[in-house]
């Protein structure tokens, strides 16, 4: 066997990065041993002590500076190579001195994200990058956001571990339903423009003087902002019952399945977009906005279509192109799926993996 890989993630709840790791710990084919390290029990620590070639270390303390304390005590019994799998579990490593030089940042947002304060990105900046041995990004643009080359040097870009596989492409091609069914599949949260998809699916409802389209928003407020909540509701009840939100939705197939067009209308840049994956690779029309991971999925117009961020006009008019180019936009379909297949884990999966042994070679 190879050398030992250790995961150091914050929680074992199964968020986005969460659920990529323990995909990539359940591969049939993996060939690195693991050994995760979890600040907490849960379903990631669950999935990781059932799988092969994996052991799993659950910390007991309870306080930053105790876990840092903890983490220094069991990084000093080897010289492994220790992937970061979270913000939070790479600002722990950092403190810890017997892990300088030794960890592998997995940036699954921007460099310096948007919300953090000057201090924290100050800390970033001057001391746990520069001591960093590698990185790997779920896009290019999150690798780019380091603004450093010799950073970005050391880094490799590892799309996202979706779930997704060759036997989840759409095969065939229903024609589009009358009225147009649209999809908004993310949380309410204001930098993810589903007001914007709103503003839009009423604009096209008002210049047709009929519903010529449905929007579902599915997807809950999971950051407490209510205030966005109500401006949605009142969007909503604009719409004549054009618009519903049906919250969280646990199979996502399901909702797909039913409609013709997935649009995320990002006002901030998505680091990757793992939604304009899911939506490409069922067959339906996806619409992205032009900024971050969106444009290293979509080419407009060919697989896909790239809005302007928070432009309700641009927006409308890409979905009234679709209504009123039915072969084209089966044709855009078809690309959609083709390209789908460039993030299904039969690619991902041995990407990853090469990629972690090249920055622990």
């Amino acid at each position: 066997m190879k050398q030992e890989v250790i995961f150091v993630d914050h929680s074992s709840n199964l968020g986005g990065g969460q659920l990529a790791l323990s995909r990539y710990i359940s591969w049939k084919n993996r060939t690195l041993p693991i050994h995760l390290i979890v600040f907490e029990h849960g379903k990631l620590s669950e999935i990781a002590a059932l799988a092969p070639h994996t052991r799993v270390t659950v910390l007991s303390a309870a306080s930053l500076p105790q876990r840092v304390l903890e983490l220094n005590k069991l990084l000093k019994e080897s010289n492994n190579f220790i992937v970061a799998n979270s913000l939070s579990a790479f600002l722990h490593l950092s403190l810890v001195p017997a892990a300088r030089h030794r960890v592998i940042d997995y940036l699954r947002q921007e460099a310096y994200p948007f919300e953090a304060s000057w201090a924290k990105k100050s800390f970033l900046k001057y001391f746990a990058y520069p001591s960093t041995k590698g990185f790997l990004s779920n896009s290019e643009y999150s690798l780019r956001t380091l603004t450093s080359a010799p950073q970005e040097r050391l880094g490799r870009v590892v799309y996202t571990v979706s779930g997704r596989s060759e036997a989840t492409l759409a095969t065939s091609y229903p024609g589009i339903h009358h009225p147009l069914r649209v999809l908004s599949l993310s949380r309410l949260s204001p930098w993810k423009g589903v007001h914007v998809i709103m503003e839009a699916v009423n604009l096209t409802n008002s210049r047709a003087e009929t519903r010529a389209v449905e929007l579902t928003v599915a997807g809950g407020n999971l950051f407490g902002e209510p205030e966005y909540s109500q401006r949605l509701e009142r969007i909503a009840a604009e719409s004549n019952g054009a618009i519903k939100l049906i919250g969280n939705v646990s199979d996502v197939s399901s909702v797909l399945s039913t409609h013709d067009v997935l649009v995320s209308a990002s006002t901030d840049p998505e680091p990757f977009g793992q939604i304009l994956v899911q939506g490409s690779s069922a067959g339906l029309v996806t619409i992205g906005t032009n900024h971050g991971g969106a444009t290293e999925i979509i080419t407009d117009k060919v697989n896909g279509f790239l809005t302007t961020p928070g432009d309700a006009q641009d927006l409308a008019a890409a979905l009234e192109w679709i209504i009123s180019h039915p072969e084209e936009s089966l044709e855009i379909r078809k690309a959609g799926v083709e390209n789908a297949r460039r993030f299904t884990d039969e690619q991902t999966l041995p990407l990853l993996e090469s990629k972690l042994m090249e920055l622990t070679s």
